[in-house]
């Protein structure tokens, strides 16, 4: 093939590539001209007059190469329209891609900015081992820590542990923090809680544990009944499972809770609709309808209205009705006093009958939100003002005959008689709260009181003195004694305190320490978690009682638990929360303003 014959065909190449460089420009410059104009369209045509380009550099190089020098002028002015003409439209393209980035760029931080709340910080409850809780912790850790790509696995078992407690702390309390570790430990976690049937067992345990309502109109019984009902249902529900389909041990469960009267009137109410075998669903939609109701027209009025010298003569008029044997009206139900036991809510004998021990009675009243003075709901013993109370055995108007522990007897072994307490054993402890006994002292007023060990982390053991305060809800730790014995932090928690003499609570922030209890006399052990706080109560408050009185002790065959130490300062309260665990449960009563716990 001949130069010439080489050139032309170079020559009809470089055309067919300006043909096609030209029509891409023009389709450009049509695209440009629409009112929205497509940047992946844009974007495409970009691509390919980059690619024209190189190819046309190359064809005009060749032929610039082959042809004669008079030529070559003319050939690169028409070379250089051509790159013009390209650059421009490239420029364009992408000055129009660059500006409708930038729009999109800025339109995103603006959405951030606006949806940029500041959120309130998520905190993840801890978990416990209780089987009923698994299915709600995990999905929050799930979402929270597990499916967090930004943490690795270590991170996640480190954050797993710390919300860790109890049994479930326990369960892993084996693996080290390793990569290979955390899926271990998910899977120990999964195997043991997570169980479809070991929760769905659990539920139906916590269903056959419901406190009977035994009055029709007690509507806040009601309420708490529905709502113990409804959550246990709703988590059955979410782990697929149909109530129905439990119906033949649900019904039974749900009709020992409910008063013949309430069960009539659902029975006939199932009568009417023509339904021959009534589901689950249908009672607790009757119970709510039912509960609902009472709640607009008596709206707890005879639950929760404090007891005043005004309204009295309504409550008087219903602890005083007497019963018609011969009626079956729901009225009937009206009467609580003398009816039921009101320590035992499951039993039907009386109260005077009832069995328990003096200190279970009085944890059955707590319990239940009871006063001890009249067993009625909805305040406390010293803002009780009801008149008519006074004990057949003492004669005392501060409490009924079946809450008098005087004319108790001691055992021969030194213990005080009545019914056996599975409580640990501190020893006696000292006198009751603000009595009296005739030692030539008479405005001498002594504590619960007594004497313990705290054993700390590196077997560290430091005595204490305990005060016992039904008092007090909570149960509280001197700090410099968990510090002196280096108690390990459980939690932190915010709790409004009312300090003895305060008017006004304060708003403070404390530490929960994992206790220790160790008896002096006896050895036995306690454990528990207790609020640290700097100051209990005052020196002088707390009286180490007399000589005189541990000699009369000594004399009736008791051990004196708090004795033979000049130390007063109280290093641990005791409150409700352990009161039950600390007491023996036993009563003896000395004299006439001396009691024994």
């Amino acid at each position: 093939m001949s130069v010439d014959e080489t050139i032309d065909r170079n020559r009809r190449n470089r055309g067919v590539v300006r043909a096609a460089v030209t029509n891409v420009i023009k389709s450009v410059e049509a695209e440009l001209a629409k009112e929205v104009p497509d940047i992946e369209v844009l974007q495409d045509k970009l691509n390919i007059l980059v690619k024209r380009e190189t190819d046309l550099q190359t064809l005009d190089e060749t032929i610039n190469g082959q042809i004669k020098l008079v030529e070559l002028e003319k050939e690169v002015e028409h070379e250089l329209e051509y790159s013009d003409s390209i650059i421009r439209c490239k420029g364009k393209i992408r000055r129009f891609i660059d500006k409708h980035r930038c729009s999109k760029v800025d339109a995103a931080v603006i959405t951030r900015q606006v949806n940029n709340t500041k959120l309130p910080r998520i905190v993840l409850d801890k978990f416990g081992g209780d089987i009923r809780k698994f299915h709600e912790f995990w999905p929050s850790f799930e979402a929270a820590v597990h499916d967090n790509s930004s943490l690795t696995r270590v991170e996640k078992f480190n954050y797993l542990r710390s919300l860790l407690i109890g049994d479930a702390a326990r369960a892993i309390s084996g693996l080290t923090l390793t990569n290979e570790n955390y899926d271990k430990a998910v899977e120990v976690l999964k195997d043991r809680f997570g169980q479809k049937q070991a929760v769905i067992s659990a539920y139906m345990n916590t269903l056959l544990s419901l406190q009977l309502v035994r009055r029709i109109n007690d509507t806040l019984g009601w309420r708490n009944l529905y709502d113990e009902i409804n959550n246990s249902i709703r988590s059955l529900e979410s782990l697929g499972i149909d109530i129905d389909s439990y119906g033949n041990l649900l019904y039974p469960i749900l009709d020992r809770c409910i008063p013949v009267e309430l069960m009539l009137l659902f029975n006939r109410d199932q009568i009417v609709k023509e339904v021959k075998e009534p589901v689950v669903s249908d009672l607790i939609n009757f119970l709510k309808g039912e509960m609902e109701a009472r709640e607009r027209s008596f709206s707890e009025r005879t639950e929760l209205i404090p007891i005043t010298k005004s309204n009295y003569p309504l409550f008087k008029k219903t602890q005083t009705a007497s019963f018609n044997r011969g009626g079956s009206s729901a009225a009937a139900l009206n009467v609580s006093i003398g009816k039921f036991c009101d320590f035992c809510p499951k039993e039907t004998h009386r109260n005077e009958d009832c069995k328990l021990s003096m200190h279970d009675k009085y944890k059955a009243l707590y319990d239940q939100y009871k006063c001890r003075r009249c067993l009625r709901k909805g305040h406390k013993k010293k803002f009780c003002n009801v008149k008519g109370i006074k004990c057949k055995t003492c004669g005392s108007q501060s409490h009924w005959e079946y809450l008098c522990d005087k004319g108790q007897k001691p055992s021969k072994n030194g213990n005080i008689s009545g019914s056996s307490s599975d409580s640990r054993d501190v020893g006696v402890n000292s006198l009751f709260r603000e009595s009296m006994i005739d030692t030539g002292n008479r405005n001498i007023i002594y504590y619960q009181t007594a004497r313990d060990n705290v054993v700390g982390s590196n077997k560290i053991i430091r005595g204490i003195r305990i005060l016992i305060d039904s008092g007090s809800e909570t149960s509280f730790l001197l700090e410099s004694i968990a510090e002196e014995v280096g108690l390990p932090t459980v939690s932190i928690e915010k709790l409004k305190i009312h300090t003895l003499g305060s008017q006004t609570p304060h708003l403070r922030e404390l530490e929960r320490k994992r206790v220790l209890l160790k008896d002096p006399n006896s050895g036995s052990q306690l454990e528990c978690n207790i609020l640290v706080i700097d100051k209990i109560v005052g020196v002088d408050l707390i009286r180490i009682p007399s000589k005189g009185i541990a000699s009369v002790l000594r004399q009736k065959g008791f051990v004196f638990s708090d004795q033979g130490s000049e130390d007063t300062e109280i290093g641990l309260l005791i409150g409700n929360d352990l009161m039950n665990k600390i007491l023996t449960g036993k009563t003896y009563r000395l004299s006439e303003n001396l009691m024994l716990y």
